[in-house]
């Protein structure tokens, strides 16, 4: 399902406030074509702010803060040709908890599709039975801190953005058992002009 021009204006907007690192063999956004082609071969449909999002960012890490208190976000994108940030891991990964299921895992956590990593071990993902908004689609967003099942973050994909934003909520989230949800996940609001804000695409030759 292709985005709408105010979805994606809202994607370049917040792709606006990042200072973006590339160079030549930078690996492109992918076009709607490759996500349907993705949804259809793989079964899994993505959520609609996840689709806006990696149509204008493309598959990279979203570095946010600075110095000592810097925090990572890797997002994967379908086909990307660096293999760890290809989403078609997230179809292998189901399919190998489906074939053997590890000891203590609930079924949720098994079942949540992995789209980015923080750098620090710890997973995200979306749950495909957790539907907040059936038309769009979206689902809640979960985080899996190892040596825990997954633990609820939003319940859109720009609620989760906003999350990966807002370095306190990620703190506390983590470390404080502070799980509440946005009261608004409909846009990002005013952003910090004071906090650090770098895009650094991946590249085809990692």
């Amino acid at each position: 399902m292709a985005e709408s021009d105010r979805e994606l204006d809202q994607w370049r907007e917040l792709y606006g406030e990042f200072k973006v690192k590339s160079d030549k063999d930078d690996v492109t956004p992918p076009p709607v074509e490759a996500l349907d082609r993705f949804e259809a071969e793989t079964g899994i449909r993505l959520p609609a702010g996840y689709r806006g999002y990696i149509r204008v960012f493309g598959p990279g890490c979203l570095l946010v803060g600075g110095g000592k208190h810097i925090t990572e976000m890797f997002i994967e994108s379908p086909y990307c040709p660096e293999s760890s940030m290809d989403l078609r891991r997230a179809a292998k990964r189901l399919q190998s908890l489906k074939d053997d299921p590890p000891r203590g895992m609930d079924e949720q956590t098994q079942r949540i599709i992995v789209f980015a990593t923080n750098g620090l071990g710890d997973e995200f993902g979306w749950d495909p039975q957790d539907v907040t908004d059936p038309l769009a689609p979206e689902f809640g967003v979960y985080a899996w801190y190892r040596g825990d099942n997954v633990v609820k973050i939003s319940n859109t994909f720009k609620g989760f953005m906003k999350f990966v934003l807002n370095l306190e909520a990620r703190f506390d989230h983590k470390y404080k058992d502070d799980y509440r949800i946005d009261a608004d996940e409909s846009d990002f609001g005013i952003m910090d002009k004071k906090l650090k804000k770098v895009f650094q695409r991946t590249t085809s030759s990692e």
